[in-house]
């Protein structure tokens, strides 16, 4: 048995090392916490990505309202500059003519 000094020196190390024990312990509940909010954020990213891939993929295959939105309302515009220009006799032909191979180039590449 340990007997005057020995016995401080060894209950302070005891100390020691059950406070030390008891901050880790809370640091690990503390770190628990943040990773379990950073957890639910990262799943909220996820999902918000893969919704925005699959608007992006539906985009780039033509099939988002706002393409065709857009689609009709371009075609509308340019054809129908083309059907005003019948004033002008065969020009309306070449109006045609190029409008739609720049237009309809256009909407490929959209």
């Amino acid at each position: 048995m340990l007997m005057g000094s020995e016995a401080r020196i060894y209950q302070a190390a005891i100390n020691v090392l059950y406070n030390t024990l008891k901050s880790a312990n809370t640091n690990a509940g503390l770190t628990r916490d943040k990773l379990d909010a950073l957890t639910t954020e990262l799943k909220g990213i996820s999902s918000v990505m893969g919704a925005t891939a699959d608007h992006l993929r539906l985009t780039a295959g033509g099939k988002t309202k706002e393409f065709e939105d857009w689609r009709s309302d371009i075609r509308a515009k340019v054809y129908g500059g083309c059907a005003a220009s019948i004033l002008l006799g065969p020009a309306v032909v070449a109006c045609y003519a190029v409008a739609a191979g720049v237009l309809e180039s256009k909407i490929k590449d959209y």
